[in-house]
């Protein structure tokens, strides 16, 4: 009994140390892809084609082209405004996302590996 109760924590140890590497990779690869984004989205040729978009928007939003549209009250490219003030926002429900997986993850293997089996079988005849 208490060999197993030591092979039980040593499972529980080992879950929550890949839930803990799970989480820190999921927030690495948040902020490594914030930081790229921000690098390759922050140029002027990105700034110019956005500008070129707001204007065309503002054209078409006065009924002369195939839809009417509103112009984006933003200066900035709507992906730099994701990245920069949204940004709270997508890694907080990233990480809830990520340890909802990882613990139905958890609940499977562990149902499936730690269960006992109750299979009535027919006795022979």
């Amino acid at each position: 009994m208490i060999r197993r109760n030591q092979n039980s924590r040593l499972l529980q140890r080992i879950w929550l140390a890949g839930y803990l590497v799970t989480m820190a990779a999921i927030l690495y690869g948040m902020i490594s892809l914030r930081n790229k984004q921000l690098d390759q989205n922050n140029t002027a040729t990105t700034q110019a084609d956005w500008q070129q978009w707001r204007n065309e928007a503002a054209r078409q939003s006065t009924g002369k082209g195939p839809v009417q549209r509103r112009v984006p009250k933003t200066i900035n490219p709507p992906i730099m405004v994701l990245f920069s003030d949204h940004f709270s926002v997508i890694v907080i429900f990233s990480l809830l996302f990520g340890s909802a997986f990882y613990f139905m993850l958890y609940f499977f293997v562990h149902g499936t590996l730690t269960r006992k089996s109750n299979i009535w079988r027919h006795p022979e005849k």
